[in-house]
């Protein structure tokens, strides 16, 4: 899961400008060459113009690290006796860095040796790490201090240095769901706010990132959520500025990554960005408009492509196969039938377990469209085998689906914007079971009544009552197709 570069904001006073700037290349120099997620700012640069106070309070809550410099011109005469100490700025700025980040993740480093000299230190600066450096050593300790900082990063993540390198050709890409909204956690609860607020904070986020396969694999890893947004402008202006983020693709991008791994990946980008505002319009897209990005995603294929990251090829077969299932519907072509089946069912034998342990969103994404297409398939061929599958995924989906309301990690927002996919998706099932003849029509009148006093009780606390209100109608709109011709109707209805 792709997260915010680390941040090192580097603190410096007098002489201490070319030390600066020297370790601030050397952090540069390591994330472009290695792809560690790791950043760095000269505060000094940082905090030139606007208000100073804000300014640096805005830098140390976004950094992660702090290193400061103390130099040799650094002194003042105390007493007759020549004391070292560190400027006022520096003193200020690591003062508030210790608090916003604690001692552990600051470091002093020294061009002279402080415990021979007469060093003046505020008694709140005591207990820092001191590294002293030399013109012959510098390089090694600059280097030194960023592995520490390395160090530092692997904490929290099971031991292991972060690294985004070779991020397409990886054969796992897991994302931890439970943490996908939690950087939002304490955002506006509103519903039209909160979820402004979140997909603000995705564009920063994505923003932040320095290579296109990361904006792209960042915008990737959420683009599942994005229709749970609704229909707003809000929603239009977040694609949109997506689209600005990954509309190019730079010299180096091609020499790292490849030329047909780079070109898949921002081709596959902007094929779900435009899908997913296709879905924001009033008016229902065209066959023309589901076929031009068909048309595209196939000048792109998967196979030609080099590439084996299973998240970018989770979300292009699923593409694929919602814009062959969309065709069907369209066209009644059935080839679109049976590419959507081939697709979705591709995503859930080979892809879906290594982008997800936890909540398991793709299957349950796409194990309700593989339920869908078999269900066609059986009306269509009435084979025995489709509709055991229709069956299968129809009960896969529903029990994802539901466990996404249980959980406690997504704000009420969330899980009632999720709460849709379930609802829709366990009326299918419900239906499935009348058009498939698998159980009467009284157990079939049982099983929507359970579903409505539970979609009624959800309905109490939701805060997405517009969408549950489309649910309620469509459950009841499949209990009249399934009881119309019962003598149970009157009494079940």
């Amino acid at each position: 899961m792709l997260k915010r570069y680390k941040l090192v904001s580097i603190i410096y006073g007098g002489s201490g400008a070319q030390y600066a700037d020297e370790m601030n290349k050397i952090i540069l120099r390591q994330s472009e060459e290695e792809r560690y997620p790791i950043t760095s700012k000269i505060v000094m640069e940082s905090v030139l113009t606007g208000d100073l106070l804000t300014n640096i309070t805005d830098l140390f809550t976004q950094s992660e690290y702090c290193l400061a410099f103390l130099t040799a011109d650094d002194c003042c005469i105390r007493d007759g006796e020549q004391v070292y100490r560190l400027r006022q700025n520096v003193v200020f700025e690591l003062g508030m860095a210790i608090y916003r980040l604690g001692r552990e993740c600051c470091i002093l480093l020294s061009d002279f040796d402080p415990a021979k000299s007469n060093v003046e230190l505020p008694s709140d600066l005591k207990g820092i790490d001191i590294k002293v450096f030399s013109a012959e050593d510098r390089e090694a300790v600059f280097t030194d201090v960023l592995n520490k900082i390395l160090r530092l990063s692997s904490k929290a993540n099971n031991g292991e240095i972060p690294r985004y390198d070779k991020l397409l050709q990886r054969n796992e890409h897991y994302v931890n769901y439970d943490e996908l909204f939690s950087a939002c956690s304490n955002l506006d609860t509103k519903e039209d706010t909160y979820l402004k607020a979140v997909l603000s904070y995705w564009y920063e986020e994505c923003a932040s990132f320095e290579h296109l396969e990361e904006r792209c694999l960042y915008f990737l890893e959420r683009i599942g959520f994005v229709s749970m947004f609704g229909r707003h402008t809000w929603v239009d202006e977040f694609l949109e500025r997506i689209k600005t983020l990954t509309a190019n693709y730079r010299q180096q991008d091609v020499a790292y990554c490849g030329k047909k791994q780079i070109a898949f990946v921002h081709n596959l980008t902007g094929v779900v960005r435009e899908y997913a505002q296709f879905k924001l319009r009033e008016e229902h897209p065209k066959r023309e408009d589901y076929e031009e990005l068909l048309n595209m995603l196939l000048m792109r294929p998967a196979e030609m492509s080099g590439v084996t990251n299973p998240l970018a090829l989770t979300v292009y077969y699923d593409y694929l196969g919602l814009l062959h299932l969309h065709l069907y519907e369209l066209t009644n072509d059935v080839e679109h039938l049976q590419e959507a089946t081939a697709c979705f069912r591709t995503v859930m034998d080979e892809y879906a377990d290594y982008t997800d342990l936890g909540l398991k969103i793709w299957p349950g994404f796409i194990g309700y469209n593989l339920a869908r297409c078999y269900l066609l398939q059986y009306r269509t061929w009435a084979k025995a085998e489709d509709a055991k599958n229709a069956q299968r995924y129809f009960s896969i989906a529903s029990v994802i689906r539901k466990s996404w309301l249980k959980q406690s990690g997504f704000s009420q927002v969330i899980r009632s914007a999720l709460s849709y996919e379930y609802f829709i998706c366990k009326i299918e099932e419900i239906n499935s079971h009348n058009l498939l003849a698998k159980k009467t029509v009284e157990q079939i009148a049982q099983e929507y009544k359970l579903l409505e006093r539970e979609l009624e009780s959800y309905m109490l606390k939701s805060e997405q009552l517009e969408r549950l209100v489309f649910v309620q109608n469509l459950l009841e709109k499949r209990q009249q197709e399934t009881l119309s011709d019962s003598p149970l109707a009157e009494d079940m209805l």
